[in-house]
């Protein structure tokens, strides 16, 4: 069983309980670039058999910095080492699930996003693998996607005793 604290529009909230954290931001490829092994020097590849491609100079999309990605179906992502903290700003409907060794272990509930909307969670199991989902399989339009290996010990024990912890059983 997972200990899992979501943060829905609280990207400062979020960045505290995710200590320090590695952004990938799609800024400086060309437009429709496919991206897959670009940020593998962060340890993180994208994984969709459908196109993740890089949509520049879209502000109403991605008010962070105009770059942001239009992956077809949602992203999936694999991590070289286990993390324990994912989220990311962009428009629409998502969910998020997460996966250790193969395994699906939790699905986040849908949240409804603004066109600077934020999701994310840190969970107290650590996870190799993550999907943004879009509701109804749309595509998912991300701007900058954080991701962080090690939560700040007071998240451990905020997940622990906060009311607003999910479980979910593995399977």
């Amino acid at each position: 069983m997972a200990s899992v604290q979501m943060f829905i529009q609280d990207f400062s909230g979020w960045q505290q309980a995710a200590s320090s954290y590695s952004t990938v931001d799609f800024r400086g490829f060309a437009p429709n670039t496919f991206i897959t092994e670009q940020y593998a020097p962060l340890r993180v590849h994208f994984m969709n058999p459908g196109p993740n491609v890089v949509q520049p100079l879209a502000l109403d999309l991605f008010p962070q910095d105009g770059f942001g990605i239009d992956a077809n179906g949602g992203i999936l992502l694999a991590f070289d080492q286990p993390i324990h903290a994912i989220g990311g700003h962009g428009p629409g409907a998502w969910r998020f699930r997460l996966y250790s060794g193969g395994t699906q272990f939790y699905i986040s509930p849908w949240w409804v996003g603004a066109p600077n909307g934020y999701s994310g969670l840190v969970s107290d199991t650590a996870f190799d693998a993550a999907s943004f989902e879009a509701f109804g399989g749309e595509d998912v339009y991300s701007d900058n996607i954080y991701f962080s290996t090690i939560p700040a010990p007071s998240v451990i024990a905020m997940l622990a005793a906060s009311g607003l912890v999910s479980r979910r059983r593995r399977g």
